[in-house]
């Protein structure tokens, strides 16, 4: 794609808009997900909705969820941790917003 760009050659290719917001100097946010990756975003807005009411409880003890990203590379599924000490730290009603914005980040 970029050496695409770089030679001025036109290429039939779906570019994602926050590859475009990238480009420009800007952050993606939840909507430019939600184009690339529906399922991802859906799953996040649900955090971002949370109901303890609803859901049977308390987002923490629920969903089990610490700032981690799972990646896969050729197979092998490796954990990154999207801030410091982020496999120890769980996603709560209060943090949910800081997580959705690292994890767009990612």
């Amino acid at each position: 794609m970029g050496i695409a760009v770089y030679n001025n050659t036109f290429i039939d290719l779906p570019f994602p808009r926050a590859c475009y917001k990238v480009l420009i100097d800007q952050e993606p946010d939840l909507d430019d997900l939600r184009q690339w990756e529906p399922e991802t975003a859906q799953s996040l807005d649900t955090l971002l909705n949370w109901d303890e009411a609803k859901m049977g409880g308390k987002m923490e003890d629920i969903v089990l969820r610490t700032f981690t990203v799972d990646v896969e590379n050729f197979g092998a599924i490796t954990q990154k941790e999207l801030k410091e000490n982020g496999s120890n730290i769980y996603v709560t009603k209060s943090s949910v917003k800081e997580f959705v914005r690292l994890y767009i980040d990612f």
